[in-house]
């Protein structure tokens, strides 16, 4: 185990030898060179040992590792990032679904016969599993085969928006009043 003094001692060693290579060599590219790999190497006899030192928590001065002794406001950092990443995560999965949602039930607002749309999307492991169609029919189009080619159009159209859902995760319902007029 390295102490401090050997490191030191260590340190002076590789200085002195730096400056003694810098001595002896001539001038040009090959002392440009030695200059490159001596500084280097004393970069990483500064870096390894203190490095080794903070990852044990074995810090000549005292301490244990990052912490210098002090207890860390608000717990755990890892854990409080790990904590805030989830919870942005999950916002931004909530955007996204909301967004989504709105945008799918405008494409299914567009087949004909359909006046509006609302969507739900179910969400599981950060893939979409499912999706939940209620179709609001156009007033006068409210006929059990306008309905069928409705349904079959909003099915091809799931499948081709939302290729990893399989067919049997689409849920197709009708509404008889329009999204939003529903007297709530």
């Amino acid at each position: 185990m390295w102490s401090l003094a050997a490191w030191i001692q260590h340190l002076g060693f590789l200085v002195m030898f730096a400056a003694l290579s810098q001595i002896l060599l001539p001038r040009g590219e090959l002392r440009n060179a030695v200059r490159l790999v001596v500084g280097l190497v004393l970069i990483v006899a500064v870096v390894e040992p203190a490095a080794g030192w903070i990852a044990r928590g074995d810090l000549p001065w005292g301490g244990n590792g990052w912490s210098w002794g002090v207890a860390a406001p608000g717990g755990d950092p890892a854990q409080r990032g790990s904590e805030v990443a989830a919870a942005a995560l999950a916002e931004v999965e909530a955007a996204w679904r909301r967004q989504s949602e709105r945008e799918l039930a405008a494409f299914f607002a567009l087949i004909p016969g359909v006046e509006d749309a609302e969507v739900a999307l179910f969400v599981e492991a950060g893939r979409v599993s499912g999706v939940a169609v209620t179709l609001v029919p156009e007033p006068g189009e409210d006929s059990a085969e306008g309905r069928r080619g409705a349904e079959e159009r909003a099915r091809r159209l799931a499948a081709g928006l939302l290729p990893g859902v399989p067919p049997g995760a689409v849920a197709i319902a009708w509404s008889a009043a329009p999204a939003g007029e529903s007297g709530e």
